[in-house]
C-alpha cells in the first residue's frame, strides 16, 4: 500500500513539474499578451462552453428600427455613414463639395453634430454614424432614437476657408499644415479634440491648419496641399501628412507611396524646406489582428499592406522626412498596460482616433 502511494505521489509530482514547465514556456511565448496562463485559458474556455453568454445592458439598434426612420432622416437632412442606405446621401446632408480651387473639401461655415449609433447589424468595428445640422429639428421619433442609441455627440465645424476649425484660434505667419483624409480631419471627435487642435493647445509658436477631408483619395490630399501652398506661400514650416491604408490604391493618381513622397519633397523645398512628417494610419485589423480578425468579419479579409507600409517608411526616410506609425503607438499602449484590449481605447472605430488616441499621437509628434 505504501509503495503504491509513493508511486502515485511520484506521478503526481512529475505531472505537476511538467505542467509548471509548460506554463512557463506558454507564459514566455505570450508575454506581450494579457492571457499568459495555459490553465486559466482552459478554465475560461470551459466556462464559456457551459455558461450562458453575458447580456448587454446597453440597448442596440437593429435594422428593423433604423430603416423605418429613413424618410424622417431625409426630411431632416440627416446623413448616415457605414450603412448601405444610398438614399441618405443628399446634398443637404453632405459635408464635402468641390471648392473654387477644384479640390474636394468640407463646405464652408459648417455647424454639424456627429454621433455613432450602437448597433451590431452592420459592421462590428465601424458602427453607423449620424451627422446633421447643429440644432436641427429631427422630429420626435428620430430624436428619441438618437437619445436611446447614440454613443457620443461631437461638434464638427468649419471656417470660411473650408477648413475644420482648429481651437484655440491663433493667427501666425508660421503655418503647420495637417493634411490627409478623415483620420487627419478628426472624424467623429469634437473640434477641440482633433489633431490640429490638440497640437495647437500645446504649441502656440505656429498656427495649425486642418486640411483634412472625409473620405478622399490621395490625389485630393495633394490637391488641398497645392491650394494651401498658394495661400500660405513661404509661410509653411511643417507639413504633417496623415497617410491612411486606404491611400494605397496603385491604380489611382498618387496611389503609391513613391508618388506621394516624390511630390512632397520638392513641394516642401519650395516652402523654405518645410519639415515633413508622415503619420501612417493603419486599420485596427493590422494592429490587433488577434482581436479583430475572425471568420465572417470585415477584418478577416483586410489586406495587411506590409510591403506598402515598408515602402512608405523607406521612401519617407530617404527623403529626410520623419515617420510615425500609429500602429506602433497603439501596440506600445498594449505593452504598457499588459492588455491587448488597451489599443481599442485609442480608436473610435476601425481606423479613426479617439481623443486619447490623438493625445498619444501628439505626444509622439512633440517628442
Amino acid at each position: 500500500m505504501r509503495k503504491t502511494l509513493l508511486i502515485t505521489l511520484g506521478y503526481a509530482a512529475f505531472a505537476l513539474i511538467a505542467l509548471l514547465c509548460l506554463e512557463g514556456a506558454f507564459s514566455i511565448a505570450r508575454w506581450k499578451h494579457a492571457d499568459r496562463s495555459m490553465v486559466y485559458d482552459g478554465y475560461r474556455l470551459l466556462g464559456q462552453r457551459f455558461s450562458k453568454p453575458p447580456q448587454s445592458t446597453l440597448p442596440l439598434a437593429g435594422r428593423d428600427e433604423i430603416e423605418p426612420l429613413i424618410p424622417a432622416m431625409i426630411a431632416a437632412g440627416v446623413g448616415m455613414g457605414n450603412t448601405p442606405y444610398k438614399e441618405l446621401v443628399t446634398d443637404r446632408a453632405s459635408i464635402n463639395e468641390v471648392g473654387p480651387d477644384g479640390c474636394l473639401s468640407p463646405k464652408p461655415n459648417l455647424l454639424k453634430t456627429t454621433t455613432y449609433i450602437r448597433s451590431v447589424d452592420y459592421d462590428l468595428f465601424d458602427p453607423p454614424s449620424l451627422f446633421f445640422d447643429r440644432g436641427a429639428d429631427l422630429g420626435e421619433p428620430l430624436t428619441r432614437f438618437v437619445k436611446n442609441y447614440s454613443i457620443s455627440m461631437s461638434d464638427f465645424s468649419t471656417n470660411s476657408d473650408r477648413e475644420r476649425v482648429t481651437l484655440p484660434v491663433i493667427a501666425s505667419r508660421r503655418k503647420v499644415l495637417v493634411a490627409g483624409d478623415s483620420v487627419a480631419v478628426g472624424a467623429m471627435i469634437g473640434d477641440n479634440d482633433t489633431l490640429s487642435s490638440q497640437l495647437q493647445k500645446r504649441d502656440a509658436s505656429a498656427q495649425y491648419v486642418n486640411l483634412g477631408v472625409n473620405g478622399v483619395p490621395a490625389e485630393q490630399v495633394v490637391c488641398r496641399l497645392q491650394s494651401a501652398g498658394k495661400r500660405f506661400d513661404q509661410q509653411i514650416v511643417h507639413i504633417i501628412y496623415v497617410y491612411c491604408e486606404n491611400d494605397f490604391e496603385a491604380g489611382r493618381p498618387f496611389g503609391r507611396p513613391e508618388e506621394v513622397i516624390a511630390w512632397l519633397k520638392p513641394f516642401a523645398a519650395q516652402q523654405n524646406n518645410a519639415k515633413v512628417t508622415i503619420v501612417f494610419a493603419p486599420y485596427i485589423y493590422n494592429i490587433i489582428p488577434n482581436l479583430t480578425r475572425f471568420p465572417g468579419s470585415r477584418g478577416a479579409d483586410h489586406k495587411t499592406f506590409v510591403a506598402e507600409r515598408d515602402t512608405l517608411h523607406r521612401k519617407a526616410t530617404q527623403a529626410g522626412f520623419d515617420f510615425v506609425n500609429i500602429g506602433e503607438i497603439a501596440r506600445k499602449e498594449t505593452t504598457a498596460l499588459h492588455n491587448d484590449f488597451a489599443a481599442f481605447a485609442l480608436f473610435v472605430d476601425h481606423v479613426h482616433l479617439s481623443k486619447l488616441g490623438v493625445s498619444r499621437l501628439v505626444d509622439k509628434l512633440l517628442e
